[in-house]
């Protein structure tokens, strides 16, 4: 288990801090409390954005 702090975290899943904490709420990425702070699992961040949906790439026709 790779664990982190939540700066940490934040950088490595390019979110902000609200973010992370509502998917920690929705138990879709693991936290631990060590005292006063909170240990972020990179597993779980991988696991999460591996679950996301492709996007879409639209093409446009070229015009002529």
């Amino acid at each position: 288990m790779r664990r982190v702090t939540v700066k940490e975290a934040c950088a490595y899943a390019r979110m902000g801090k609200s973010r992370l904490f509502e998917l920690i709420a929705a138990e879709k990425i693991d936290a631990y409390k060590d005292g006063r702070s909170t240990l972020v699992d990179l597993n779980s961040i991988d696991r999460y954005q591996a679950k996301l949906p492709k996007r879409a790439v639209r093409r446009v026709a070229a015009a002529g």
